[in-house]
């Protein structure tokens, strides 16, 4: 009698619950592809990189987008970018400045931006610019990785591109 509530009781614990439904955790509404638009890139010269916006869900989202181009950073567009060894790269002052770092008590950082707001069907794809450059320092040769990210408004899950390498001569 001992050993089937045990194994009751164990299987209670493993599962949660004994009638309760499984709930799906909800998926992102859109996906995140970024290519870099020039590659090699000479030090010291913008590091562009295009992002495209592809709605997988089965219903219409609408995507934020600035008005002025390769300002991606001010729709809600974060990047990393890393050396070869998978070092973080130091933030540019104008990087920190978005966050609202770098300023002082006496002359805070404020940052004005514009969204137009885009209609996006199921399957649609939206083209959007970041000039990564400007916010993380890539002014040294050599390879960096970069990868963007923005968090999903409807389903709050953090949505990450893929990958890309950029080399940077000198």
């Amino acid at each position: 009698m001992g050993i089937p509530i045990v194994a009751l009781v164990l299987a209670i614990l493993l599962t949660g619950s004994v009638t309760g439904p499984s709930r799906a955790r909800p998926a992102a509404s859109f996906s995140l592809t970024i290519t870099a638009l020039q590659n090699p890139v000479k030090a010291g010269s913008e590091v562009r990189i295009e992002m495209v916006v592809t709605n997988i869900s089965n219903r219409e989202i609408t995507v934020s987008r600035s008005n002025g181009e390769g300002q991606a950073e001010f729709s809600g567009y974060t990047a990393e970018v890393r050396d070869r060894k998978g070092n973080l790269s130091s933030e540019t002052k104008y990087g920190r400045g978005l966050k609202g770092e770098g300023g002082t008590p006496e002359a805070p950082t404020v940052t004005v931006t514009n969204d137009i707001l885009f209609p996006l069907q199921p399957g649609k794809k939206l083209k959007d610019m970041l000039i990564v450059s400007r916010l993380w320092d890539m002014s040294q040769p050599g390879v960096y990785s970069i990868q963007v990210q923005r968090t999903d408004p409807d389903t709050g899950i953090l949505v990450r591109s893929n990958s890309v390498t950029v080399t940077v001569t000198p």
